[in-house]
């Protein structure tokens, strides 16, 4: 194994452990956006309460719906581009033990 195959097998193997540990980070985040959002809505951005106290039993207001939807989607994104990450690590896996038959 030459320098070369050895820097592009080490790259890879970070690339595809760095997209599984997005795609795993993302996807938690994705089913606690509406946690989230809720957060956001009670307490504001710097934890600041508001006047009014926040009731858990109304129905979820306009902000949060519109922080919640905005939520899901990044990290949905988020997600993807994750994967995408780590099939480019495991591309360059499979590149760094290839060998050309005319070479």
């Amino acid at each position: 194994m030459n320098k070369t195959e050895r820097r592009v097998k080490c790259s890879s193997v970070l690339l595809m452990m760095i997209g599984a540990f997005g795609s795993v980070f993302s996807f938690y985040k994705w089913y606690r956006a509406a946690h989230d959002a809720r957060h956001i809505t009670e307490r504001g951005v710097r934890g600041e309460t508001e006047g009014e106290a926040y009731n858990s039993e109304k129905f979820m207001l306009r902000e949060e719906f519109n922080l919640y939807d905005i939520f899901k989607t990044v990290h949905i994104f988020t997600f993807f581009m994750s994967c995408m990450i780590a099939m480019i690590g495991r591309g360059g896996l499979a590149a760094s033990r290839w060998r050309s038959v005319w070479c």
